[in-house]
């Protein structure tokens, strides 16, 4: 019997009937030919629309628990703060997930002289048109990965620019010259935050204490380093600010962005 009356005749889609028959344990009832699909005349048509009925809902179910999680996701990375400091106000940092990127790059056509068909590429006013375009979606792609750590939000942002002059050699040993490429990174910390209950927002306190001995060390690396130093216990690039009372008044202190929660500070050497 042909598969299209057997659709007709069951109300079913055809095209999914016959895809489902081609990867379920019944492909070897059937028949694929020229004029179409047959379904041998021995086989229990009744079981095979059971088993395709039971598969269409599950497939639905499937299909609507990825929507739920797509839409679910859609609204996470709409919410997910980013910043190029290294906290939130009102917030409080509950985990660090470590350090994650985003990239994206575009090729732009050399500035050179058209042929009579065409006119040369603006170089300046190409790249300056997609460097938003690319910023964008370098950002998209470090939220995507803040996600994937399970975080709701990145800290320490940067970017970082890539310029590729690239050039290869023609079969006339002259030289080709291909088009410019220009990437974009963006950097961050992945982290998961929570909201403080009743926060007042008021600056960081220095402590103004002689006793500057910390319960660890913290990972000091080279001047050229722009980190420098990082807070051994937030594993984030420490901040200098400048005692402004008590012993220590005009001594410029390493802190931690986080110090309310980590109390960590260093004496700037």
């Amino acid at each position: 019997m042909k598969t299209k009356d057997v659709a007709t005749q069951y109300g079913l889609d055809k095209d999914k009937f016959e895809a489902f028959l081609r990867q379920s344990n019944y492909k070897s009832q059937i028949k694929d030919g020229f004029l179409g699909m047959t379904i041998d005349d021995g086989a229990n048509v009744s079981a095979i629309i059971g088993d395709f009925k039971k598969y269409e809902d599950e497939k639905a179910k499937e299909d609507a628990r990825l929507k739920k999680a797509e839409e679910e996701k859609k609204a996470v990375l709409a919410s997910m703060l980013i910043t190029s400091g290294f906290n939130f106000d009102g917030y409080t940092i509950t985990k660090y997930s470590g350090y994650i990127s985003g990239d994206d790059a575009i090729s732009v056509d050399r500035g050179m002289s058209g042929s009579i068909f065409s006119s040369p590429t603006n170089v300046q006013d190409m790249l300056m048109e997609s460097l938003v375009r690319i910023r964008r979606n370098a950002l998209a792609e470090l939220k995507e990965a803040a996600y994937a750590l399970g975080c709701n939000a990145v800290i320490g942002v940067d970017f970082d620019y890539l310029t590729l002059d690239p050039q290869t050699a023609n079969a006339g040993g002259g030289t080709t010259y291909l088009p410019y490429v220009f990437g974009v990174t963006a950097n961050g910390n992945a982290v998961v935050i929570e909201k403080i209950e009743n926060f007042k927002n008021s600056s960081t306190h220095i402590p103004q204490t002689t006793n500057m001995i910390a319960q660890e060390d913290p990972v000091i690396f080279p001047k050229s380093d722009p980190r420098e130093v990082i807070c051994p216990k937030c594993h984030v690039p420490m901040i200098i600010q400048t005692a402004t009372n008590g012993e220590n008044q005009g001594k410029k202190f390493y802190v931690c962005p986080n110090y309310k929660q980590c109390q960590q500070f260093f004496p700037v050497e």
